[in-house]
């Protein structure tokens, strides 16, 4: 058969499971197949033997190659053929001339030529001008000798054309005998002269390719020297660290932002990927930069520092498919992979921004001190810089989570509603949009207090670095896992053997007294009042192990996410107003259950509305809370953030008095107008932030009201109360009353901590 198809050489990725690999085009003989494995990472190059490295099937045109053992991805299996430049075959004058015979001395000459072709053009691709234009004069003499061995092949096609036809009508003539003794002297002829000419090609091949093969060789080592080589039509460079790197010069425009709210879970088969794509870089109506794609890659013991470096795990250009609905990485999960997303625009640029690692996310905030204008005191940094925040929307009267949907920290993992027995099982989640429903849709115990159960919010374990800058001001920073040292765990986090719990469980619903015990239940119950603190205490421990009032660290974790979204500290505004229409009795206190179906955030412009904030009624205004962790001694704050001494105090468990908590004598005394609005405040690094004057507005800096007393021992109430109008607030905080003081617009709220 006729060599009819192109040669090019094949080159595959090894996956550790194929061993077939095909080729397409002709070879004469099996021996001229060349099978080799290449290294990715260095380009080595070991050629494998026929027969216990791999069998080969060649076919009139292609055929197959098997290796024995299946190559590993760090391999590339290349197969080419290398075609003899020796005639095999010999040729007389004989009427029993065989034209297939001649046919195959063409066609290996067609394979030599090939051969020679394909070398000539990888030259010209890869080395330089000068080279390029040596090869070029030689090709033209290639072209000419081709030339030739054409016109010798079409004269030989007609050779066989006649012989054929001989054959066929089995010539007996002496005239047809002459004529094709004339034709057999011609064919001798015209072979002699291509056994020549191919000859002579083949001599010139031959210097051609030495002096090829010593220009290349010479090439290669110059370059390699600069770790720079090709791949495909794509150029790469090896770093010092031998991480492999993409050159950008043919691209132009800038990259995408990082992704958002990217999260990784260990799952059974496997890992858990979610992650909100970037949107596209508008400024002032003009877009500089269109999202395209996202690629994650994977890589085992390290982050991927391109997308080149590690394995791709899926390119998706649907975005934001990941968002909510993980996608699940099906590999060995005792392995230390580590994920990397690599955005894409549609000039094919890749971010590289260090936002895009899966694992750790950290998200952060300044908070200005001296700042009145409440919306301007919250600066974001870092991975949210240029983040929308959360708000109210009041004329659709539905919540806009700007940029914070699918935030990490709100998923169901870290942030979910629940029913938990006394006994602190959990028994199961609630639908976050309808608390009279479960998960799955079936009708929730909620408002059944004869059962041993109490409804709260399940948070799972985050770490804070907390600290005064040069400026004064206060830099947060917020991470699913501790950085370095000067992250701390939110001491609500923190058992009395200072080890760490994973989740702790706040209240859905303000406190409610049933049957001697402190129960967060909807069902329209009234919340506990004009009770003494260490009454409250009791009532909450009386639920069972690990049952307890909620604590300072838990408001500051309340406070710090809240901040972070909504990026004010004017929560009512961007929020709602809460229960602040006044009243004299707990009459006019919300009940419970109010906001069952508003889902995990909702408040209105109304003062007769409540507010729901991370799943949980009435953080502030309706009914004052009182707090562990916090008081007020002659005017020096003592505080203690979780049980056990980690957070530095030298008591285990909580109490009223202060004693053996953490003195913060650094703080001022406080100052201004009990009663009036918070108009400074400072920052104890990890421990807090607490208001020292009061001296502002309902308009400026916290918003926030707070009531002091100076002199004795005071307990910490906070979120203020209905009849305290518009002071009260998430930042609203009392240091005025002891904790014998029993009120009706005072209570408190259960919360389990498992120990």
């Amino acid at each position: 058969m006729a060599n009819e198809v192109d040669y090019n050489p094949c080159q595959y990725k090894g996956n550790g499971v194929t061993r077939n690999f095909s080729f397409n085009w002709k070879v004469i003989e099996v021996e001229e197949l060349i099978v080799s494995l290449e290294l990715v990472s260095t380009g080595d190059e070991t050629i494998l033997t026929r027969g216990s490295d791999y069998t080969a099937q060649v076919n009139a045109i292609g055929g197959n190659v098997t290796l024995t053992t299946a190559p590993s991805e760090d391999y590339f299996i290349n197969i080419r053929r290398q075609t003899s430049n020796y005639q095999s075959k010999g040729y007389s004058t004989s009427s029993g001339f065989q034209g297939s015979e001649i046919e195959k001395s063409f066609d290996k000459v067609s394979c030599c030529l090939q051969d020679m072709q394909h070398g000539i053009d990888t030259f010209k691709e890869e080395y330089t001008a000068e080279t390029d234009e040596k090869i070029e004069n030689f090709e033209d003499e290639i072209n000419s000798k081709l030339t030739q061995v054409n016109t010798a092949v079409e004269q030989l096609n007609r050779l066989d054309e006649v012989l054929v036809a001989c054959e066929g009508y089995a010539v007996t003539s002496e005239e047809q005998s002459i004529i094709a003794q004339n034709q057999a002297v011609l064919s001798e002829e015209f072979a002699q002269s291509a056994e020549q000419t191919l000859a002579q090609i083949q001599n010139e091949h031959t210097v051609a390719t030495a002096d090829i093969e010593a220009t290349k060789q010479q090439a290669i080592l110059q370059v390699q020297s600069t770790g720079i080589y090709m791949q495909g039509d794509r150029l790469f460079y090896i770093d010092s660290k031998g991480v492999k790197h993409e050159f950008r010069n043919d691209y132009g425009g800038i990259a995408p932002m990082a992704v958002k709210h990217k999260e990784v879970k260990k799952i059974d088969n496997g890992f858990a990927l979610t992650w909100t794509d970037p949107d596209d870089s508008v400024y002032q109506n003009n877009v500089y930069c269109t999202w395209k794609e996202t690629t994650i890659v994977r890589k085992l013991g390290s982050y991927p520092e391109s997308v080149y470096d590690g394995e791709v795990v899926l390119t998706c250009n649907e975005r934001n498919k990941y968002s909510i609905n993980a996608y699940i990485d099906e590999v060995d999960t005792t392995k230390n992979y580590k994920y990397r997303a690599f955005p894409c625009s549609i000039n094919n640029v890749y971010s590289l921004e260090e936002g895009n690692k899966f694992g750790q996310w950290i998200y952060s905030l300044t908070r200005i001190m001296k700042e009145s204008v409440p919306s301007e005191k919250i600066v974001y940094r870092g991975t949210n810089a240029v983040y929308n925040p959360a708000y109210m929307d009041y004329s659709s009267d539905t919540f806009n989570y700007g940029d914070w949907k699918n935030a990490p920290f709100l998923l169901k993992d870290r942030l979910a509603p629940c029913v938990v027995g006394f006994d602190g099982e959990l028994k199961y989640f609630l639908n976050p949009d309808n608390y009279l429903e479960k998960e799955d849709g079936t009708a929730s115990d909620v408002k059944d207090t004869a059962q041993e159960i109490n409804c709260f919010m399940r948070i799972k374990l985050l770490y804070r670095r907390k600290r005064t800058n040069a400026e004064g001001n206060t830099e947060i920073d917020i991470s699913n896992e501790k950085v370095n040292d000067e992250y701390k765990p939110y001491g609500s986090f923190i058992k009395p053997d200072n080890t760490l719990r994973e989740y702790i469980y706040l209240p859905i619903y303000r406190g409610s007294l049933v049957s001697d015990k402190m129960r967060s239940m909807s069902g329209n119950l009234t919340p506990i009042s004009s009770k003494t603190a260490d009454a409250e205490r009791t009532y909450c421990k009386n639920v069972g192990t690990g049952h307890d009032m909620i604590t300072h660290a838990d408001r500051e974790l309340i406070e710090d996410l809240t901040m972070l979204m909504f990026k004010t500290t004017d929560l009512q505004s961007a929020l709602g107003k809460g229960k602040s229409n006044g009243g004299s009795d707990v009459g006019a206190c919300l009940k419970s259950g109010t906001m069952d179906t508003r889902g995990l955030f909702y408040g209105s412009t109304s003062d007769a509305v409540g507010i729901k904030l991370f799943g949980m009624e009435n953080r502030y205004a309706s009914q004052w809370e009182r707090v562990l962790g916090e008081v007020l001694v002659n005017g020096v704050r003592k505080v203690k953030l979780g049980q056990g001494t980690l957070d530095g105090s030298t008591v285990a468990d909580f109490n009223f008095t202060g004693e053996g908590y953490i003195t913060l004598s650094e703080l001022p005394t406080i100052s201004g107008t009990s009663g009036g609005y918070i108009s400074e405040e400072r920052t104890v690094n990890d421990i807090g932030t607490f208001p020292i004057v009061v001296s502002g507005s309902s308009s400026t800096y916290e918003c926030d009201g707070m009531w002091f007393n100076n002199s004795g021992t005071m307990v910490a109430l906070r979120g203020g109360a209905s009849n305290g109008g518009a002071i009260c607030g998430l930042f609203c905080s009392g240091l005025s009353d002891p904790a014998s003081l029993a009120r009706w617009n005072i209570g408190s709220s259960v919360s389990y901590k498992p120990l």
